[in-house]
């Protein structure tokens, strides 16, 4: 499914509480480069404990007034026979244009597992039977500033039918730059490529580029983590921005 069914496939960073405006002339505010130290670790741990809920206003390839996701607080579970934790995603409210089911635009729930110390182990989409596990992990930096940058996890991305499994058909992989905002906070982009195998034997095909999501979460020095966007540019054309309202 090259459509928008896998937006949060791999949320990772729980983000939770609002932002501001400005006047209606008032120019936007550009950028300042802040020399402060990010606790990104402390905060990233923190927002998965917590859990979320997230509204949206969603813009570009088709229009949604409303689209509000639930995540819950981890629990205790087990992923591939090993104790873990997951935090279930759900649809809370979901209004759009006809445009968006023309578009192919489809979102469903999905589970993000985690170990005890909230290191990445994989994820699966509700109702599609699709599932990534985790490959390759690197440690959350402990403190970041703005120009950082870094990998964070790979993923194997499996499809499971009624007829049989697909197997490994596609990988996502996901990285993260420390952006300027302003003197005392800074701009986590979580950025998330997705792959896909055009054919079963990956070996004699390419893996093109299916997708590729920007999520900006604005994080103070004090450790606080706010979600403010999830950008989305799908090589079919479809563009999504999600805003957080």
């Amino acid at each position: 499914m090259k459509f928008a069914t896998i937006i949060f496939a791999s949320l990772l960073f729980v983000g939770c509480g609002g932002g501001g405006g400005s006047g209606d002339n008032a120019p936007p505010a550009q950028p300042v480069v802040s020399t402060l130290g990010f606790p990104l670790e402390a905060a990233y741990k923190a927002h998965i404990a917590s859990g979320a809920t997230d509204q949206f206003v969603v813009s570009g390839s088709c229009r949604m007034d409303s689209i509000t996701f639930s995540t819950s607080m981890p629990v205790a579970t087990t992923f591939q026979g090993l104790p873990a934790f997951s935090a279930t995603r759900t649809i809370a409210s979901y209004t759009s244009d006809t445009s968006c089911y023309y578009a192919g635009v489809r979102i469903y729930d999905n589970v993000d597992y985690f170990d005890a110390n909230y290191t990445l182990l994989g994820s699966s989409i509700l109702g599609l039977n699709q599932n990534g596990v985790v490959t390759t992990t690197i440690p959350v930096a402990a403190s970041v500033h703005v120009g950082d940058t870094a990998s964070f996890a790979t993923m194997n991305v499996y499809k499971h039918t009624r007829y049989g499994d697909y197997g490994v058909y596609g990988s996502w992989v996901v990285s993260y730059i420390i952006e300027a905002d302003t003197a005392t906070t800074a701009i986590v982009n979580l950025i998330t490529k997705g792959y896909e195998w055009d054919c079963i034997d990956r070996v004699s095909c390419p893996t093109p580029l299916v997708f590729t999501q920007q999520k900006r979460y604005r994080i103070t020095a004090e450790g606080a983590l706010t979600l403010i966007s999830v950008d989305i540019q799908y090589s079919s054309g479809i563009h999504l921005l999600f805003t957080k309202i």
